[in-house]
């Protein structure tokens, strides 16, 4: 197998094909999940750390579109984030992908049930209220 990989993405793969090794030998019950960066949308790299050995893949939404804007570092976007899951699910059968997002960000219901249904895997939802001052 050819791969096009700078070096940098390649040592990505690497420790996880490593570590999947080691304690599943002696604990086939334990899971390896990995959580994942976007890899700036490079399937290619994607599909490496999709296929090292992981059971679970991890990539946060952190939040809706319309407010990934304002919560998220600039260089992430939304739909980005969507085919980084979707390329890591159709990389590997039986894979496991998830994501997390924050709610009490300036998000509307039908925007919640809108993002539900785009990622449909596991989601990890966490409520983030307002900062309190202390007195």
């Amino acid at each position: 197998m050819r791969l096009s990989l700078p070096p940098s993405r390649l040592s990505l793969a690497i420790p996880l094909r490593l570590t999947r090794s080691s304690p599943t030998r002696r604990a086939p019950h334990i899971l390896i999940e990995a959580l994942t960066p976007d890899f700036a949308g490079d399937a290619e790299a994607i599909r490496l750390v999709a296929q090292s050995g992981l059971d679970v893949f991890a990539h946060n939404m952190e939040t809706v579109e319309s407010r990934t804007p304002y919560v998220r570092d600039p260089r992430a976007k939304y739909r980005q984030s969507l085919e980084v899951l979707r390329v890591a699910k159709a990389s590997k059968d039986g894979l496991i992908t998830k994501t997390s997002l924050m709610l009490g960000v300036g998000e509307t219901d039908e925007e919640i049930l809108q993002t539900l249904k785009g990622v449909s895997l596991s989601l990890t939802l966490l409520y983030s209220s307002a900062p309190v001052r202390r007195r």
